[in-house]
């Protein structure tokens, strides 16, 4: 397996052995639920989607909207039906394709306990009934047999969700949060011909921001060289290259340190106007 340099190593032993544990061993001791939880724009579903690539496991990815519904017991059908699909015996190599692994994004957004916020329905009660009951009989759901499929949750706090879901043997929990070391590797990697110690007097001016910061100004510099290209190029081809769908490849160029203070000082004060605001 190639490494990517964008993604922990510890990250990637966690979500390798949850993975292989559970796809691999017989009689496994692995819990089936992986909850990965940390501070929100840290990498944990970038890092764990990378993960997943490099192992060719096809993430089954649920958001937390499709985990709610006006119908009482649509969100627990839609899960058994999923895992059902991830993990039901076929009868030949060829039919069974890569493995799956379900994914649930943000999970405690949506069952989460948010006090006076909450509203305590049938569908929050038999989600959780049916994400335990996947724990406690991993090989039957409703009556069919069906191989083993590990499950990875993310979030912000699983203080939040119901204690009996995150005990041990049914639960990993791995709290994600980078440390300075951590961010300045990924970061460094993002921004490729600046050195890491340039990246780390970067990153110390800013020590509050998370890592997708740090793609935000990334991204932010790939659109100023956008519009530098835009302003070369006429408005009449470019009219005419949309009607008839044809794209152009725009030249990448690596930002220097400067460029990069630059556009990360205005973000920030962007940043902390908008906190202003909405406060």
């Amino acid at each position: 397996m190639t490494n990517n340099p964008l993604i922990n190593d510890s990250f990637r032993e966690i979500v390798e052995s949850h993975i292989f544990g559970n796809l691999l061993i017989q009689d496994t001791y692995s819990p089936l639920i992986l909850g990965i939880f940390g501070p929100p724009g840290e990498g944990k579903t970038y890092q764990l989607e990378k993960v997943c690539k490099s192992l060719e496991v096809t993430q089954t990815i649920i958001s937390p909207g499709e985990l709610e519904s006006e119908n009482a017991g649509y969100p627990a059908q839609l899960l058994r039906k999923l895992y059902l699909e991830a993990g039901t015996v076929k009868s030949t190599p060829v039919q069974q394709g890569n493995p799956k692994v379900l994914v649930i994004n943000d999970i405690d957004t949506v069952l989460g306990n948010w006090g006076e916020l909450v509203q305590y329905t049938v569908n929050r009660q038999t989600l959780y009934g049916q994400l335990m009951a996947f724990c406690d009989y991993p090989n039957q759901v409703s009556g069919h047999e069906t191989k083993r499929v590990p499950i990875i949750i993310t979030g912000n706090n699983p203080s939040i969700l119901y204690p009996p879901l995150l005990r041990a043997g049914r639960m990993r929990l791995y709290p994600w949060e980078p440390t300075l070391k951590d961010k300045i590797h990924i970061v460094a990697r993002i921004f490729e011909g600046i050195s890491e110690g340039q990246i780390n007097n970067l990153i110390s001016k800013y020590p509050d921001q998370p890592i997708s910061f740090w793609s935000d100004v990334d991204a932010r510099f790939r659109e100023i060289q956008l519009h530098i290209w835009l302003k070369n190029r006429s408005r009449n081809d470019l009219i005419n290259n949309l009607r008839n769908r044809k794209e152009f490849a725009v030249g990448k160029k690596d930002a220097t340190i400067d460029e990069l203070e630059k556009i990360a000082y205005e973000l920030n004060k962007a940043n902390i106007s908008k906190k202003t605001y909405l406060n």
